[in-house]
This record gives C-alpha cells, sequence and structure tokens, in this order.
C-alpha cells in the first residue's frame, strides 16, 4: 500500500511530463515556422538553380523534432563532459554554460544541416547556409520576445 507521499510524487512527474510535452511541441512549432522561413529566405537569396523545396509544415516539424532530440542528447553529452572538466578546474558556473553553449552551437548547426540534407533534395553546403539563416532568424526572434517582456516588465513596473 502507498502512502500519501507516492501520490503526490506520481502527480509531480506526470506534471513534469506532460509540462516536457507541451515544451517539446510548442519548440517544435516554432522551430519548424523558422526553418520554412529560412528556406523561403535562401531561396529569395539564391539563384533559382539553387534553390531547396520549402518543406511542408508536417515535414518541416519533423526536421525541427529530429534536429531538437539529437541536439539534445549531443548537448547533453557535451555539458556532462565539459562541465565536469571545468567544473573540476574550479571554472565559475557562468562560465562553464557559456563555454559549454559555444561548443554546442557549431555541432547544432551541423546536426540541423544534416537532418535538412537528409529530409529535403539538397546538398549539405546548401543546408548548412539553411542553418546559418535559421540561427539568424532564431536570434531576431528572441530578441524582439525579450524586448516586448523587457517592454511590459518596465510598464508593470514603473505601474506600482
Amino acid at each position: 500500500m502507498q502512502g500519501p507521499g507516492a501520490a503526490g510524487a506520481a502527480g509531480a512527474v506526470v506534471g513534469l511530463l506532460l509540462g516536457l510535452a507541451c515544451g517539446v511541441l510548442i519548440a517544435t512549432l516554432i522551430g519548424a515556422i523558422i526553418l520554412r522561413a529560412a528556406v523561403s529566405a535562401f531561396n529569395k537569396l539564391s539563384q533559382p538553380e539553387n534553390q531547396v523545396p520549402e518543406p511542408d509544415f508536417g515535414k518541416a516539424m519533423l526536421m525541427a523534432f529530429v534536429a531538437a532530440i539529437v541536439n539534445g542528447v549531443v548537448g547533453f553529452g557535451i555539458g556532462i563532459v565539459f562541465g565536469t572538466a571545468l567544473a573540476a578546474a574550479n571554472a565559475p558556473p557562468m562560465q562553464v554554460q557559456l563555454i559549454v553553449q559555444a561548443i554546442s552551437l557549431p555541432i547544432s548547426l551541423l546536426v540541423l544541416a544534416g537532418t535538412i540534407t537528409l529530409l529535403l533534395p539538397t546538398s549539405f553546403g546548401r543546408a548548412l547556409l539553411i542553418s546559418l539563416l535559421y540561427l539568424a532568424i532564431g536570434i531576431a526572434v528572441a530578441i524582439v520576445i525579450g524586448g516586448f517582456v523587457l517592454i511590459v516588465a518596465l510598464i508593470f513596473s514603473a505601474a506600482r
């Protein structure tokens, strides 16, 4: 027989898993939108003979999901290896995070380019350029969202 604490722990695990599933779904949707925008931008910047067919939304979601899962596993491994080594060297935690992110970024671009190459009829070089556009668009979106959140926070803090 389980005590009342076990039911609470099970509920917490279910809540965590549901939250994780929702987060992955939202991230995949956003990734698919940004990926389609990156392919569209690439096609606008390239010669007609070098254009890449824009994936439909489902295929873009698949590419974003696969790249996110692979990047998550690889990033976790990089974090364990380099994070442990840097922590053993008494590096500050913020510095450890920045170094791990700096190591993970080019690998993430290569993973996305590989995913694009496998699922779209294009070369790895073109896919790498699309990956760079994906990164640039993602950064621009993050800046806009961050700016919006900052403005809302400033408005609410000034209203007090």
